[in-house]
């Protein structure tokens, strides 16, 4: 780490199993996916009952560790 800057992930990058969008994050699944959809990423619904916000092909996104 350079002069002290701390390497973390923003909180809206990180996403539940299967790329489900986490409304339990500041700003709930409006604030998330707006954020997310400013980088670039699509959202759908998910679910059957309870439509979840989902990023299509998060996959693409990931890093390797």
């Amino acid at each position: 780490m350079a002069q002290g800057k701390k390497n973390s992930t923003p909180y809206w990058r990180v996403l539940l199993p299967k790329g489900l969008i986490n409304e339990n994050f500041p700003g709930g699944f409006e604030k998330q996916q707006e954020l997310l959809r400013s980088e670039g990423h699509e959202i759908e619904l998910h679910g059957k009952r309870k439509k979840v916000p989902k990023v299509v092909s998060y996959e693409k996104s990931l890093l390797q560790l």
